[in-house]
């Protein structure tokens, strides 16, 4: 099914203008996600982690893993997928699937109808994997250095990810804006301003995984907290680029400019619904 799903792909790319500037960057998406059932024959079915109203419960289901193909003007356009069980960890797997992803994404990319743009964007095309912090590992990395594609894999944060954050000066970190204000799902709000840094960081020291990359972490002020709120991504000395887990550092404390309080830009706030005292979700923009 995989191999039909596959060459029905690469067929239909030839025919179609599926993924419509290719040759600057495309991205190759991973992630899972559990599907609850709720027969008690259903094959393959286990129970997994969910998040149900803030919670994290157990729910019997099953858990597929799924590979996308996009560019910043085309649709995802589904390029591997695997059915597992509910209780299948999410990285179960990824190597693999990432390996399959890449290939088929490169034979889709070659296969779109002959032009001279077309077969030069082929060959300078540039792709690249990204992943949350449920995928970075060993094998996950080592896939994408053997397929020589760069890579964008939110990083765990550990004591040793902290140090390496600790000593960005604080001259370093440059203040970015969003176009539209993105949701940050630690702080419950919209946030439009965050500062950005970027370092250098040896993922698996001391193995023969051992990989140097980039290591960009970006920050939050909080609002009801001086403090900062720190996210992390790691990428090769092409491209890593890690999601992680909230990390709070009291020693650095945002500056007092009137650009960077929260205050001064009411757009990146969540402000609460007019019919409920709860704050808006992402999907409610009601103010």
């Amino acid at each position: 099914m995989q191999a039909a799903a596959r060459q029905f792909l690469i067929r239909l790319a030839g025919r179609a203008p599926l993924l419509p500037s290719a040759g600057a960057v495309t991205f190759v998406d991973v992630d899972s996600l559990l599907r609850r059932v709720y027969g008690k024959q259903k094959q393959g079915a286990g129970f997994g982690h969910a998040k149900v109203g803030g919670y994290q419960v157990l729910l019997p289901g099953l858990n597929p893993l799924v590979a996308t193909i996009s560019t910043p003007g085309a649709a995802p356009l589904i390029a591997a997928t695997q059915l597992r069980a509910g209780n299948a960890g999410s990285a179960r797997g990824a190597a693999a699937l990432i390996a399959e992803a890449v290939a088929t994404t490169k034979a889709v990319i070659a296969a779109r109808p002959a032009t001279a743009a077309t077969t030069a964007a082929a060959v300078a095309a540039e792709i690249i994997v990204r992943a949350d912090p449920a995928f970075y590992s060993r094998a996950v990395i080592t896939a994408c250095r053997r397929a020589r594609v760069r890579f964008s894999v939110t990083v765990r944060i550990d004591a040793k990810v902290r140090a390496a954050i600790a000593a960005i000066s604080e001259d370093a970190w440059t203040e970015i804006r969003y176009p539209q204000p993105v949701w940050d799902e630690d702080q419950q709000r919209f946030i439009s301003r965050p500062h950005i840094a970027e370092t250098t960081y040896t993922a698996f020291e001391g193995t023969s995984h051992e990989v140097t990359a980039r290591l960009i972490a970006r920050r939050v002020p909080e609002l009801r907290n001086p403090q900062w709120t720190i996210k992390v991504n790691c990428s090769p000395s092409g491209v890593t680029t890690p999601r992680s887990p909230t990390a709070r550092t009291p020693s650095s404390r945002p500056k007092p400019s009137t650009a960077a309080t929260p205050s001064s830009n009411t757009s990146s706030e969540a402000r609460p619904c007019s019919t409920s005292r709860r704050r808006c979700p992402p999907q409610c923009r009601t103010r």
